[in-house]
């Protein structure tokens, strides 16, 4: 009793006076952590240590410490996987009932050893479900790393820093030594560490960048404060292994090799900020003004950490735009970066194919995809949202918050044989399941994605039409107008799904009043198709197909076509058919998938493909359309603009990550 006396009598004064040290480590193991310079010495006696008296107060205990436990394994970037969950607790029973010999304690040996397996397998399993729980929120974790073993002064303002810090957002200190000050003090303001030694596994080379990697992953953290170079390289590092963070440079006193720092902090990308003390003197002015923070009173905040949300478009259709989605990705790019430049409360960054990118994305951020990312994900940046803009992506992108993804439609129902349907549409569900939010382009698409594809309570599903926009450039007569008769025009990639073979012998009805012009890739099985029957109803002066059209030259053939006919089986929205209202021409189309919705009462419909019945319809159409008609169909297509579409999508990037 005596020594336990003296033992309670010292961690007391230790405690409250902090003269040999003081209390840590983590929880529920408290631990007398001394200071450099103190003794330690062994007291004579015996102190006897009963934690429980019952079983039934083991079992408290064990649930109560496994969960603090869980939580200290957590933080210190430990693993959970089935073989722990299983192994670990058997192991524990070997050590505990034949190596520390508790079979000599008969029955209670046994139902004690059992009882510590069982304490271990809860500490595994509390531990993956946190893990688990963790890779749902979205990771803004911010950890202050620093691997100097000796404690500058400016480094103990970090405590300060991490308390006023914001709640959500969980701070994690990384140090690499047990003998720092600084770690001292953070264990006994509750701060979250995790103890590394690590210059001295530096030795490790790649296996110990991996290792830290998978902490850094696991743990969630997406932004690290650091205040030298050696952190700064060692975490740009691990985001070369695939760590989507950010590093925040904090320069709390003048570096002794300046130049050196300097010159590095201000060439390299991760770097998002650069925090100066006050009154540190910096001899280099060539640092980017963007990045420069001056910490008055020497405190960083929540406002310097703040984490700007960053949504990336996945834009892999954009290096073809004569293409319907090409044409989208451009479009919709352009009135994104608009929206984007009035309000930067959203950091954008574009993803794209080919050598070459619009002009309107050439100041913006862009990422190249390469080959090979149609196979293997490409690790670019920590994405909040990844935007995929149509349902069949060529390549694959690493996202570590939410996707959206916008179907255009489900043709492949109506063009395919069932067995390419099925597979296709098995493609498109993996891609539904994976996805926060889902958006169709019309209300005829959304109700066949609801009939054929399953979806979840969870997700946000929007109709947002696409928007349409007349081309910019002055219209120019293409080369191969070379005759002076009204014509009929009609464009798109030349597939079956757009049933331009029916227009043939149509316009042979006409008896040479019109010409037909079907614009668009012809290079295709159905193009040829289309030439062998302009062949074999002899109309090869009336029927044109000059192939893909430049913009200009498209803008042109809408303006001065007499009529624009569009008698496609299968479209998501029908881009040309508000194109040929907004240039006042008569619309004539056939009545499936989305065209009815789309053309509303502003189009002529083709309900039958019938030579005959098409041109009674065309007559009709022709000889009532007039000024009002027209004007009425331009104001009703001038609501399908990019300028809203952007909007449209804005807010619900903005939904998605208040959520």
């Amino acid at each position: 009793m005596d020594a336990l006396y003296k033992l309670a009598s010292l961690t007391h004064a230790s405690a409250l006076q902090s003269s040999y040290g003081a209390v840590g480590s983590y929880s529920p193991h408290d631990a007398l952590i001394m200071k450099k310079g103190a003794r330690i010495k062994h007291l004579k006696g015996n102190l006897l240590h009963y934690s429980f008296h019952t079983i039934g107060q083991q079992i408290t205990q064990i649930n109560k410490f496994s969960e603090l436990q869980s939580e200290t394994f957590y933080y210190k970037g430990y693993s959970a996987s089935i073989f722990s969950i299983l192994l670990k607790p058997l192991w524990r029973f070997f050590w505990e009932y034949f190596i520390k010999l508790g079979i000599l304690d008969g029955f209670y040996g046994f139902v004690v050893s059992v009882n510590a397996a069982y304490e271990v397998y809860l500490k595994y399993a509390k531990l993956k479900k946190i893990i688990d729980f963790e890779k749902t929120r979205t990771p803004h974790r911010v950890c202050f790393f620093t691997s100097n073993v000796p404690t500058r002064n400016f480094e103990f303002q970090y405590i300060t820093d991490i308390k006023t810090a914001e709640e959500h957002c969980t701070q994690i200190v990384l140090f690499s030594s047990y003998q720092s000050g600084l770690i001292q003090e953070c264990k006994q303001a509750g701060i979250h560490c995790i103890e590394k030694r690590i210059k001295f596994y530096v030795w490790l080379g790649p296996l110990f960048i991996y290792l830290l990697y998978r902490i850094f992953e696991r743990l969630r953290i997406r932004a690290f404060v650091v205040n030298n170079l050696f952190d700064a390289q060692l975490i740009h590092l691990c985001i070369k292994f695939g760590l989507k963070a950010e590093i925040y440079y904090h320069i709390g006193e003048k570096p002794e090799d300046e130049e050196k720092v300097l010159r590095y902090i201000s060439a390299h990308h991760p770097i998002k900020k650069i925090l100066i003390n006050h009154g540190v003197p910096l001899s280099n002015s060539h640092l980017p003004a963007s990045k420069l923070v001056y910490l008055s009173n020497n405190r960083i905040t929540l406002e310097h950490l703040r984490h700007q949300p960053k949504v990336a478009i996945l834009l892999d259709k954009i290096h073809r735009p004569n293409c319907g989605l090409g044409r989208v990705s451009i479009d919709f790019s352009k009135a994104l970066s608009e929206q984007a430049a009035q309000n930067n409360f959203i950091e954008f960054s574009y993803l794209v194919y080919g050598e070459n990118e619009p002009q309107h994305l050439k100041s913006r951020q862009v990422f190249r995809l390469k080959d090979i990312h149609r196979f293997i994900p490409a690790h670019y940046d920590n994405f909040d949202i990844l935007h995929i803009l149509h349902q069949t992506p060529a390549f694959r992108v690493a996202c570590s918050g939410k996707k959206v993804l916008t179907i255009h439609d489900l043709n492949f129902l109506f063009t395919k044989s069932k067995r390419k349907a099925r597979r296709y549409l098995k493609e498109v569900q993996h891609m539904v399941d994976n996805a926060d939010a889902v958006v169709f382009i019309s209300q005829f698409t959304r109700k066949v994605c609801e009939q054929h594809l399953k979806f979840y309570p969870h997700q946000i599903l929007r109709v947002i039409y696409n928007g349409v926009k007349l081309p910019q450039e002055t219209p120019q007569r293409p080369d191969f107008l070379n005759f002076d008769e009204p014509y009929l025009f009609t464009i798109g990639q030349c597939l079956p799904k757009k049933n331009f073979h029916v227009l043939i012998p149509f316009v042979k009805r006409l008896e040479g009043r019109y010409r037909l012009i079907i614009a668009g890739e012809n290079d295709t099985a159905y193009g040829l198709y289309l030439r062998k029957l302009v062949e074999q109803y002899n109309l090869q002066n009336t029927v044109i197909l000059p192939g893909p059209v430049s913009e200009a030259e498209k803008q042109y053939l809408y303006q001065h076509c007499t009529a624009f006919v569009f008698p496609s089986l299968a479209e998501g929205f029908g881009l040309p058919v508000i194109e040929a209202m907004l240039n006042h021409k008569p619309v004539f189309c056939s009545d499936r998938t989305s065209l009815k919705e789309i053309g509303s009462t502003h189009v002529f419909f083709w309900q039958t493909f019938e030579p005959t019945d098409m041109k009674a319809v065309f007559e009709y159409g022709m000889s009532v359309f007039d000024d009002a008609h027209s004007a009425a169909a331009y104001a009703y297509a001038q609501q399908f603009s990019w300028q809203k579409n952007a909007q449209e999508y804005y807010k619900l990037y903005k939904e998605l990550l208040q959520a």
